[in-house]
Order: structure tokens, then C-alpha cells, then sequence
């Protein structure tokens, strides 16, 4: 199985959260909210990583890869739990 390179974070804690949480929201609400902040925050170089070729644009979408995952995780987890109550899976 191969290892994931993780790319590295930014050193700037504020911009890191950024990004952090950001990447939950996308994996939350879709690529519009991705598309609509990028729109709004055009001029603001904070938001330069949702472009790509950008400095933390790997990081971004490896955080936005890694909040999907785990919000899959936690899809997963509820439909099991749905189905058990429900006698369909064991």
C-alpha cells in the first residue's frame, strides 16, 4: 500500500486554519461554496491556494481529500447503525 505524501503546512497558524476550515466547509456544502468564496475573496491573498499552481494549493486539496474521507467515515458509520437497528446487515 502506498504512504500519501502530505504536503507541508503553512507556517502562518491563521493561514493554516484557513485552509483547515475551509476544506471542512467544501467537503460539507460542495464545490459551489468552493467556487463562491474563491469569487468573494478574489483580492485577498489569504484565499490565493484555492488557485491552482499556488503556494498550499496541495495542502488545500489534501485537507479538502481528508475532511471528505472522514465525512464518508461518519456516512458510513450512521448508515450501519441504520441498518442493524433495521436487521439488514449483521
Amino acid at each position: 500500500m502506498m504512504s500519501e505524501m502530505v504536503p507541508s503546512p503553512p507556517q502562518d497558524i491563521q493561514l493554516m486554519n484557513i485552509i483547515d476550515k475551509l476544506a471542512q466547509f467544501v467537503a460539507r456544502n460542495g464545490k459551489e461554496f468552493e467556487k463562491m468564496t474563491l469569487e468573494k475573496q478574489i483580492n485577498n491573498s489569504k484565499f490565493a491556494f484555492l488557485r491552482p499552481g499556488e503556494e498550499f494549493f496541495d495542502y488545500y486539496q489534501y485537507k479538502l481529500m481528508e475532511s471528505r474521507r472522514s465525512l464518508l467515515g461518519k456516512i458510513f458509520k450512521i448508515l450501519r447503525i441504520i441498518l442493524n437497528k433495521k436487521n439488514i446487515i449483521q
